[in-house]
């Protein structure tokens, strides 16, 4: 559980290692970290007693707090003056984030001849990161951990996590023993796997290949296997890093697909319905959004905005695993993808939150698409 120190223009928070003096202290509004020159305490004169070394501004209410959460030091500030309701955007937003220290352990081995001591780091990872970061045979390094835990831990605090049944970042260092097929949410329960050999590329994804049937397999099906998903409130995407016209989807079963990108420049799809709509998409790369929120209302979204709705009637949740670089019954896209998932319907904020933590982390590694 997160704890913190409120910090207000009357209640300054002063830190001390026996040498050295700093204080948080707000004044006009301002959160000020200064580092005490003399010992005689602050008179109001800034650069006598105490000298200011950071500013940070709020956007309204004048208060701060610091504390620890999500395994990162937080500096939060009010958006309003009623208190923190525990909706991170409802009271309080974040201003500064630093991860916290990591954790070394230290071996040695002693041999006849020899002694070798090996040193590992491993962060202190959130705990939903941990069961993935757990799982993969090859770990990947710091860097890549550190920006995955970092987006795990924004989708727990954005509500979206558990409103996810399944979560497949293909966008892996490795797949050399299934590293980019793991189901994140749940791992080692409908875990990817590949059909054929669809081409993998470090950090971007695969790309399926229609000669051969090449392409992944979820292995998840909405009938037995959905529980977020269902019937009148679904969703499923997918992040599509490269751009091609091609008539066929890219993702989904016999009644939920999505197709980028047609050969008419347009955007294809359907949720929990056989019957398909279309609309002007000129550019598949993206991160899509399906999702059904009525019996008679569903739409697609790319990068946050609407591209299409349908009043088509919803229609049963079929038994048929979902694809990824094709749907049921279909050939192969020509379209590399990222990212996949299945779960509940999201709001407007949860999907611009969720393309958010996914959009960082492939920046993270220097593979974004989205301006």
């Amino acid at each position: 559980m997160a704890q913190y120190t409120v910090i207000t223009s009357t209640s300054p928070k002063v830190l001390s290692d026996g040498t050295d003096t700093f204080r948080y202290q707000v004044r006009s509004g301002v959160l000020y970290l200064d580092q005490e020159i003399t010992a005689t305490g602050f008179d109001g004169v800034e650069g006598t007693d105490w000298d200011s070394m950071e500013s940070i501004p709020d956007s309204g209410g004048g208060v701060f707090r610091h504390g620890a959460r999500t395994l990162y030091w937080n500096v939060d500030g009010t958006i309003t003056g009623t208190g923190f309701s525990g909706s991170e955007n409802t009271d309080w937003e974040n201003i500064e984030q630093h991860r916290l220290t990591t954790t070394t352990s230290t071996t040695s081995t002693t041999t006849s001849t020899s002694t070798t001591t090996t040193t590992t780091t491993t962060p202190p990872f959130i705990s939903e990161y941990q069961s993935v970061y757990d799982a993969m045979t090859s770990k990947p390094n710091n860097d890549v951990a550190n920006a995955q835990d970092a987006m795990v831990s924004s989708l727990v605090a954005d509500g979206i996590w558990s409103n996810l049944d399944v979560l497949y970042i293909y966008a892996q260092h490795t797949n050399g023993d299934s590293e980019a097929l793991i189901n994140w949410i749940n791992p080692g329960t409908t875990d990817g796997t590949l059909n054929n050999s669809p081409t993998f590329a470090a950090l971007e994804g695969f790309t399926a290949i229609d000669t051969g049937d090449h392409y992944v397999k979820t292995n998840w099906d909405p009938s037995n296997n959905g529980s977020n998903f269902t019937q009148n409130d679904a969703s499923f995407g997918v992040y599509v890093r490269t751009d091609t016209s091609i008539t066929r989807p890219i993702i989904g079963n016999t009644n939920n697909r999505i197709y980028p990108r047609d050969a008419s420049d347009d955007a294809q799809f359907s949720v929990t319905d056989t019957s398909f709509v279309a609309d002007t998409n000129a550019d598949a790369r993206g991160f899509y959004i399906a999702q059904r929120t009525a019996s008679n209302s569903a739409k697609l979204y790319k990068n946050g905005s609407e591209i299409v709705s349908t009043a088509n009637a919803s229609e049963a949740l079929t038994t048929n695993d979902f694809t990824v670089g094709r749907a049921f019954g279909s050939n192969e896209t020509t379209q590399q993808f990222s990212v996949a998932f299945m779960g509940g319907s999201f709001t407007s904020q949860e999907r611009s939150d969720f393309e958010d933590a996914i959009e960082t982390y492939m920046e993270s590694n220097g593979k974004g698409i989205i301006p």
